[in-house]
């Protein structure tokens, strides 16, 4: 009874003891070896923590054990004696060295061995004290203890006293975790409050947009790569060499229409087996960007989140200011155009560039295949890049006009060849399209150059090329300028007997395909045949069908200018 009475004292100034220390240092080292030193027949032991991110239980503190091997050891949920302790949530209490063996039989042979090699006997106990450590349903870690000299069971008493001990340890990490969970969302606030206020900055010192984002991937130290609201990467943060980029570029362009629609940000599966985050940019326009972080581990930090959720919303205040300026930009430009054709701009392009300095001037119309009125209001932005691109041979303004971009170009030169050095200085893709208006000597005359776009936008697809002078137009502007019912009399006179009738349509409309097809290969009969999938012969008789029906022969030139000016006419009707 006394010893008992002793072991119950010892207990109690232990549990005091390891309290204490808890409270004071958290150091789980220095409660392991109290426990150790508590309870007699405990000769080694281990307090393991639960590792959420690796799923695994890890040493964090043993007693009669060799680091340099258990340090190495990592314990599934359910493997050996603690892990099985773990998973179920029971204290385990095995007596026996067979019963010990069978207990740790579900070990990976690594884990075995490194536990043999860090014991002292480098064999197995003969008893084991396994105690979950556990807070109401939060499973925390295990504390295992091991006796490899005596025969004795673990009491009722010391079992109880491990579970308390357990018990306390839980209470305290769950408060010291709570504890560092706050410090950390005080810090990461204090830390989002100085990039916010940072960002802020940037908007009130007037820094555009891509500045806000070189101030976001610093103040994160990620990249950021950035793309238009339709999903073209612009630009990003660094300068990448990073393999995955171009396989990531296409990827978002072509993903882009399956983009949750409400959620501001949002985690994606990149190429590559990569991560990222998309945070879009949007505001009372819409959404006119997106920002994608790639990110080396799966997920994104609080920091992070924050800071780039408000640095889309600087963004799109700023690029709604920049909205507004360029809707004010672009009236004015309009409005100026608009005196330019009626010649009562004469001093404000005064002030774009020095009108005294240049000899010429022309207008070119620039479109591009599924661009709207917003599309070429933006191409605004890009002037200053047009501008030096053209400073070799003089300057140039923008004017955004209806479905186009209407581009004033002053010439050093009068006698500069506009058509060479635009194919000299800008390269144009097969859906982009420039036409050239004719060059005068003097600003008051450039609505001359303004009706030769406008021919040329009736006849631009009778013309190949991206780069179209309203030269190659040649006689037919002349035959242009003709009012509707002088060019019906025209092709009426010309091509009657072969037009389309109600009363032979079929006969007729294959008459006149062939003698349109033939004038197109430059009246080659191979290439006409080729052309229209038939035989060299069956356009030769075609041939003399026309002739004999229009009663002219189609090698004289003065026929063959009458008929091809007949058929460009024919083709502008509606």
């Amino acid at each position: 009874m006394h010893v008992r009475e002793n072991g119950l004292i010892k207990q109690w100034q232990a549990f005091i003891e390891i309290t204490k220390n808890i409270e004071n240092t958290t150091d789980v080292q220095k409660i392991i070896e109290v426990v150790i030193d508590t309870i007699d027949k405990a000769d080694g032991g281990f307090l393991l923590l639960w590792d959420a991110t690796q799923e695994t239980l890890i040493i964090e503190a043993a007693v009669n054990f060799k680091e340099e091997y258990y340090i190495q050891s990592r314990l599934a949920s359910g493997e050996g004696i603690s892990g099985t302790v773990f998973k179920t949530g029971k204290t385990l209490v095995i007596h026996g060295e067979s019963a010990v063996k069978k207990a740790m039989s579900n070990m990976k042979e690594p884990n075995y061995q490194y536990y043999l090699k860090s014991s002292v006997q480098q064999v197995p106990p003969k008893s084991c004290l396994s105690v979950p450590i556990t807070y109401k349903d939060k499973k925390i870690g295990v504390l295992t203890l091991d006796n490899f000299f005596s025969n004795d069971y673990f009491t009722e008493e010391e079992i109880g006293f491990v579970e308390a001990i357990a018990t306390q340890i839980a209470i305290v990490f769950i408060l010291s975790q709570n504890l560092e969970e706050k410090e950390k969302r005080a810090q990461t606030l204090s830390s989002t409050l100085a990039s916010h206020h940072s960002l802020n900055e940037i908007i009130l010192n007037a820094r555009d947009t891509k500045q806000i984002i070189l101030s976001l991937a610093s103040m994160i130290d990620k990249e950021l790569l950035y793309f238009d609201a339709e999903g073209h990467y612009l630009f990003g943060s660094h300068s990448s060499t990073n393999m995955n980029l171009p396989t990531i570029i296409d990827w978002i362009e072509l993903s882009l229409y399956q983009f949750p629609s409400k959620k501001q940000y949002f985690q994606v599966s990149l190429p590559n087996e990569l991560t990222g985050y998309i945070f879009k940019i949007s505001s009372l326009y819409g959404i006119t960007g997106y920002l994608l972080v790639i990110c080396p581990a799966n997920s994104l930090d609080v920091y992070s989140k924050l800071t780039l959720s408000h640095g889309t919303a600087i963004m799109a205040i700023e690029q709604m200011k920049e909205q507004k300026f360029l809707e004010s930009k672009v009236q004015e430009r309009m409005a100026l155009f608009q005196q330019l054709l009626i010649s009562q701009s004469d001093q404000t392009l005064n002030t774009m560039f020095d009108d005294t300095y240049f000899q010429a001037y022309c207008l070119l119309s620039y479109k591009q295949e599924g661009f709207n009125e917003a599309n070429y209001a933006n191409t605004l932005n890009l002037e200053s890049q047009y501008q030096n691109k053209f400073r070799p041979i003089g300057n140039c303004i923008f004017f955004p006009h209806k479905d186009s971009l209407i581009i004033l170009i002053a010439l050093r030169d009068q006698h500069e060849n506009i058509e060479s050095s635009l194919n000299k200085y800008i390269t144009l893709q097969n859906n982009e399209r420039i036409l050239i208006g004719r060059v005068i000597a003097n600003i008051e005359g450039i609505f001359a150059s303004y009706q030769d776009l406008e021919l040329l936008q009736n006849t631009q697809h009778l013309i190949d090329g991206t780069i179209i002078s309203y030269k190659k137009l040649g006689i037919y502007r002349y035959l242009l300028s003709m009012s509707s019912i002088e060019k019906q009399y025209f092709v009426e006179e010309i091509l009657n007997p072969i037009l389309p009738s109600q009363d032979n349509q079929r006969t007729k409309n294959d008459l006149l395909d062939t003698l349109i097809n033939y004038f197109h290969c430059h009246k080659n009969v191979a290439q006409t045949a080729e052309r229209m999938h038939m035989h060299q012969n069956t356009v030769y008789y075609r041939i003399q069908q026309i002739e004999e029906k229009l009663q002219l022969d189609l090698n004289d030139i003065q026929h063959a200018m009458n008929i091809q000016a007949a058929l460009f006419l024919y083709n502008q009707q509606p």
